[in-house]
């Protein structure tokens, strides 16, 4: 007599019974039934998911050139032209904060790995001097 694995029904030598299996969770259903358990933690993944891809595609998203100014605009409000208006020097705010999500998700990138490695020699030090 061979037991089956999956199923511990006690089969006649030589036979061998398929059991049922486990579907594996589709990505998409995992997601939802994370997102109704969690929703504030969805609406996070959102947001920094919006923030990493503003991020990369800021020369594509920004209207305007971040760094030009326009001394005849300052302080303009919001328009069709400039989204979020315009600061003190007539530069474009919406183009000033697309490029400033590029400059803070790298930061935040280096800052982690740097973080990271440092941490990993120093637990690795200490770990071989035994301190």
């Amino acid at each position: 007599m061979v037991e089956a694995p999956q199923t511990g029904v006690v089969l006649e030598a030589g036979t061998v019974e398929a059991g049922p299996r486990a579907q594996p969770a589709r990505r998409g259903h995992t997601l939802w039934r994370f997102a109704r358990r969690k929703p504030l933690g969805a609406a996070g993944a959102v947001l920094v998911l919006a923030m990493t891809g503003m991020a990369v595609f800021a020369d594509v998203l920004a209207t305007q050139d971040p760094v030009r100014t326009d001394a005849a605009r300052t302080l303009s409000p919001p328009s069709s032209l400039h989204w979020l208006g315009t600061d003190y020097l007539g530069r474009d705010i919406y183009s000033r904060i697309v490029h400033g999500a590029r400059v803070s998700l790298i930061v935040g990138i280096a800052s982690t790995l740097l973080g990271a490695v440092v941490g990993g020699v120093a637990g690795l030090l200490s770990g071989y001097v035994g301190a």
